[in-house]
């Protein structure tokens, strides 16, 4: 948690205390500027890769996830959107320490509909090609874990979200988003399907 911290949380931080400080210098922000076209976001937050777990309570725990937004307007409601995200998850499927990434990149069109003065109500609808490693730990008896196996697949991704325009190129984002993922436990084994839930804050920025 401490690297997850000092790397995202951190500067995360910084970045709103930034964009509140040029709020409290600029003038009254009326919306959205449609001038602005493009926008980047760093988001950091929660992740949960759902397994199924015969058998075993909690195998699956809530763990930290980052994500990243390259977006365009093509008109004020409309966008398209390049994401990049990022989960580790601790898991436990019958040996200690076993452990699975993921990490997906989506294509996403996005709508956002004006909700107040400020704010917006986002829904993204895109396709995620999403890569899953999973690593074995090692058993009881100290003996070393097999190779780690990684597992593809292409999945719909939904995305509900709000967005709150603080400055003219600055909003805080909140966004949730829902995909599926692979998982292959062992080189020759059946593959498997896991839910991927995120969700995360983060900062945009508008130009």
């Amino acid at each position: 948690m401490s690297v997850f911290v000092r790397l995202f949380a951190r500067p995360l931080a910084a970045v709103i205390v930034l964009g509140f400080a040029q709020m409290a210098l600029a003038e009254e922000v009326q919306g959205r500027d449609p001038a602005l076209k493009a926008y980047f976001s760093i988001e950091a937050g929660q992740g949960k890769v759902g397994f199924t777990c015969r058998g075993v309570r909690s195998c699956s725990p809530i763990d930290t996830s980052a994500r990243w937004r390259f977006g365009y307007r093509l008109t004020p409601q409309w966008a398209t959107e390049l994401t990049v995200h990022s989960v580790s998850s601790d898991v436990f499927l019958g040996s200690p320490n076993d452990a699975a990434k993921v990490g997906s990149i989506s294509l996403n069109a996005v709508y956002s509909q004006a909700l107040a003065n400020r704010l917006n109500g986002i829904v993204r609808l895109g396709l995620a090609s999403t890569r899953t490693e999973f690593r074995l730990g090692s058993d009881l008896l100290g003996d070393p874990s097999p190779p780690a196996t990684i597992a593809r697949t292409v999945q719909p991704l939904l995305g509900l979200g709000a967005s709150w325009q603080f400055a003219r190129q600055w909003s805080l984002d909140l966004n949730a988003d829902w995909t599926r993922a692979r998982l292959q436990q062992l080189p020759d084994g059946p593959k498997s399907w896991a839910t991927v839930r995120s969700l995360h804050l983060g900062v945009g920025f508008h130009f």
